[in-house]
């Protein structure tokens, strides 16, 4: 349907979302075998050992990785360091200090590995 909902969608359907298109970032991704992402893999193995680190090719949200692609022509990994549900950027956003540790430990993993 095109436009806003009308009297009767509205009486009809208890649930309406709407959706309007605008501009936005270009994707861009680091194959997850790319050697950026093997050595970011291996070195979250190696800083938490036993850890399964859990891979996913894509983020939701609008992370401008897009522009530092381009300007820099590098690839790029993201790691990201709190707890699922943070509630990010709402009123009631947390973080566990167990989360904000390991965040830390894994940043200073990732430093301290040298990139092949």
């Amino acid at each position: 349907m095109k436009g806003d909902p009308t009297d009767a969608d509205r009486a009809a359907y208890d649930k309406l979302a709407s959706l309007t298109m605008g501009s936005a970032g270009r994707a861009s991704r680091t194959p997850l075998e790319s050697p950026l992402g093997k050595w970011a893999y291996d070195s979250l193995v190696k800083t938490s050992p036993g850890a399964n680190p859990v891979r996913i090719r894509m983020m939701g949200g609008s992370v401008p990785t897009d522009s530092l692609v381009e300007i820099l022509g590098a690839p790029f990994v993201i790691v990201p360091l709190v707890n699922g549900d943070n509630n990010q950027h709402t009123f009631d956003e947390n973080m566990r200090v167990g989360h904000y540790v390991e965040g830390v430990r894994t940043a200073m993993g990732l430093l301290r590995t040298p990139y092949q």
